[in-house]
């Protein structure tokens, strides 16, 4: 795959930096929404620039301008899954704590 004249290895680096990023942000989200009481806030912030951060891939000229909008965007999306599953598990009762992740969870891989 080619991204804007970038060498085929660009592709790689986008995906596994945005990945890694956001996987290493939610260690450490959902901590800090917990201790600032802040859950809201954080999942919020996060939804937000997981939708708008990557929206700057529509106008890059360059794919590190690419890469900067993926990764903007994925760790906004470590920020946010923590602090959702957080609220999400004060919001329902333990009996259904486990149908209630699984629907959020199959939505956000499912289109819904």
């Amino acid at each position: 795959m080619i991204i804007l004249g970038a060498p085929v290895f660009a592709f790689g680096i986008i995906e596994s930096l945005s990945d890694g990023a956001s996987s290493f942000v939610k260690l450490f989200s959902g901590y800090f929404a917990d201790k600032l009481g802040r859950r809201r806030e954080f999942a919020l912030g996060g939804s937000v620039a997981t939708a708008v951060f990557p929206a700057i891939i529509a106008i890059a000229s360059s794919w590190y301008v690419v890469l900067a909008g993926r990764l903007a965007g994925w760790i906004g999306k470590g920020i946010r899954s923590p602090t959702r599953d957080a609220i999400l598990s004060k919001s329902v009762e333990t009996k259904d704590l486990g149908k209630a992740i699984g629907r959020v969870h199959s939505g956000n891989h499912f289109g819904g």
